[in-house]
């Protein structure tokens, strides 16, 4: 009896002791908890997936947008092309005097006219010979059937009479000593500029190169203007004399005739110091009561040394004319 409640084993369901075999554990297996983070992180392949997805369907349908639009384009203008639009506008823009009707008239260009047959390559440097235009702007829209010209033309400060092949003409003179013929200009405007003389003029191929003297010109220009501009309101020519060459001189003066002197002689070598002896001159005068306003001066010379050479009529005697040296 001992020997076989020996050999029995522990009843089913037995917890007792240390010794219990793995047979007595429950086999029940269940899902393994999902924390916060372990969900996001299965959640972001899912978005990336999704967000290339829309990102390859938004390039797509641009794409497809685009070839619709270039296609549509292409369409208008071969339809276009075949109907040969007509030019419905010509819109003309300068920065000087030129007119619209005046560049249609020297391009031979109008509205109504085929669109297609219009070079604007042709036209460009068609503007671009004109001496009185320095540089040209075309542009041609064949879906609103216009043409825009934009010119830049060149403005004077100068005016001379040349020898031209029918005879004496009159041109005029840029700041970059271009010279050319005038279109547009009113009388007004012609008859303040300065004439200019003694320049050398040459052509080559049958157009007037630059003056090589127009430097000068302009930097007598711009020292006046800085120095005395009260004494030079009016000027109406300026001549280049050379100097003698018994004197051994190079160079030229400048000749010039204003409002209150016919000759008013001055060198470029100097023009500074001259210019500063003209004003305390002309004040001199004045505070001497000469009246320019009633009475011109013949000729003030300020070449001689640091003197002034005064040329003018008496009061009293007005055709004797007497000569002081200053």
């Amino acid at each position: 009896m001992a020997n076989r409640r020996k050999n029995q084993g522990p009843k089913s369901g037995y917890k007792g002791g240390t010794n219990r075999s793995w047979k007595a554990l429950s086999q029940d297996v269940g899902e393994a908890p999902v924390t916060p983070f372990a969900w996001r992180k299965r959640l972001i392949p899912i978005f990336k997936g999704l967000l290339a997805c829309a990102v390859f369907s938004a390039v797509c349908y641009g794409i497809y947008s685009l070839s619709g639009k270039v296609d549509s384009m292409q369409r208008s203008v071969l339809s276009g092309v075949g109907n040969h639009p007509e030019i419905q506008e010509i819109r003309f823009q300068t920065d000087g005097v030129l007119t619209e009707s005046f560049v249609k008239e020297h391009l031979n260009l109008y509205e109504g006219a085929a669109l297609v047959n219009v070079d604007i390559f042709d036209i460009k440097q068609r503007l671009e010979e004109f001496e009185q235009i320095r540089s040209a702007t075309v542009e041609r829209s064949i879906a609103n059937a216009f043409i825009n010209i934009r010119v830049l033309e060149r403005h004077p400060i100068f005016k001379m009479v040349v020898q031209g092949p029918t005879g004496s003409e009159l041109r005029l003179v840029d700041s970059d000593g271009a010279s050319f013929k005038a279109h547009g200009f009113s009388r007004n405007t012609l008859l303040r500029l300065p004439a200019i003389g003694g320049v050398a003029l040459r052509s080559n191929g049958g157009r007037y190169q630059p003056i090589e003297e127009i430097i000068s010109l302009n930097h007598l220009q711009a020292t006046i203007r800085e120095m005395t501009p009260r004494w030079f309101s009016a000027v109406s020519s300026i001549v280049l004399r050379q100097k003698s060459s018994q004197s051994g001189l190079l160079g030229h003066y400048f000749v010039m005739r204003t409002d209150w002197c016919d000759e008013l002689i001055l060198d470029p070598e100097s023009l500074e110091a001259q210019l500063i002896r003209l004003d305390r001159l002309m004040e001199e005068l004045i505070a001497g009561g000469v009246d320019l306003g009633k009475r011109r001066l013949q000729v003030v010379d300020l070449t001689v040394d640091d003197r002034a050479i005064v040329r003018f009529d008496l009061a009293r005697t007005p055709h004797r004319k007497r000569e002081h040296l200053l």
